[in-house]
């Protein structure tokens, strides 16, 4: 193996600026693996995210939705879209439950039917307030804070918390496909590893 494309960055330069590659660090003992096998690694988050068929377009294609448009305010990351229906607040989780298989859902009720969806992968729920103004019925990210679900509700907005893993995973076998058509002379494949990090007891 010689290159790794992954979705999280192995260097978190936002929050923690690599100044040195040492083996007592976490961040460092992962550098240092690569280093020591001669592997690169690409890992583009928020670019993947944003986007033309990335994250989140995967994430509104799993999820069915119709007229998919980037959301205005939403740093051009979330994106809007409409099932093909009206859904019960029921019906919809039962819809997430299937198509992002995820260990289990939070979420608050707007108090009314769905049919406008926004969907943000990942920690997406500061746009919560965005997508309450562009109208829609319900959003659906993960890592939600207790207050943006109260906040949410009180704006009419249902709020779906995922979870983190399974919002982002749906772009995996997206991109396996792009690669392996670019280079149909390279060996591409998902890893059979990858797993959601979070354990589900109940």
């Amino acid at each position: 193996m010689d290159l790794i494309v992954a979705h999280h960055p192995i260097m978190n330069c936002v929050w923690r600026p690599v100044q040195s590659i040492r083996s007592d660090d976490i961040q460092g003992r992962k550098l240092m693996r690569l280093i020591e096998y001669n592997i690169s690694a690409i890992c583009m988050h928020t670019n993947l995210d944003a986007a033309p068929g990335g994250v989140n377009d995967a994430l509104a294609a799993a999820l069915e939705l119709e007229q998919v448009e980037v959301m205005e305010g939403g740093e051009g990351i979330v994106r809007t879209g409409l099932l093909p229906e009206r859904m019960s607040l029921q019906q919809f989780l039962a819809l997430v439950e299937e198509r992002l298989k995820p260990n289990g859902e939070r979420y608050s009720d707007g108090g009314r039917l769905i049919r406008k969806v926004a969907v943000g992968g990942g920690a997406c729920g500061g746009y919560f307030r965005t997508a309450a103004e562009k109208r829609c019925d319900v959003f659906v990210t993960a890592d939600v804070k207790y207050d943006q679900f109260l906040d949410a509700k009180e704006l009419g907005l249902t709020l779906v918390d995922a979870g983190h893993y399974p919002t982002e995973d749906v772009v995996c076998g997206v991109l396996v496909r792009y690669l392996a058509q670019q280079f149909p002379k390279l060996a591409v494949q998902q890893s059979s590893s990858d797993r959601e990090v979070i354990e589900d007891d109940i």
